[in-house]
């Protein structure tokens, strides 16, 4: 299932940790607020893995993510749109290092 409501999976430390890393990636790189961010190989992050080989903070293609419902079941697992800010934020929640999305120009346009 695709989330759009990520409070029940991520604490709103992590969100604000994001949140001010996102804020000094942005500065740092002279990018205005609202640069939009593009990412050509993942579309999706997985939230909860349930009773699937997934694990949580998994980036997942579009196809892969396609085969993985038509295999487990769309509910069997949730997932959101992929994005920095919310890797970020799953990365900080589960307590894994997410600076190198960060220092990668591939993340982003402006």
């Amino acid at each position: 299932m695709i989330v759009t409501n990520m409070s029940n999976y991520i604490s709103s430390a992590s969100t604000q940790f994001a949140n001010t890393q996102y804020d000094n990636f942005l500065s740092k790189h002279e990018l205005p607020p609202n640069t939009e961010f593009v990412n050509f190989k993942h579309a999706y992050l997985v939230l909860e893995p349930g009773l699937t080989h997934l694990e949580y903070a998994d980036c997942l293609t579009e196809s892969e993510y396609r085969e993985h419902v038509a295999t487990y079941q769309e509910d069997a697992f949730d997932v959101v749109a992929f994005h920095p800010h919310t890797q970020l934020a799953i990365l900080h929640e589960n307590k894994m290092i997410a600076d190198a999305i960060y220092d990668n120009p591939e993340y982003y346009s402006s």
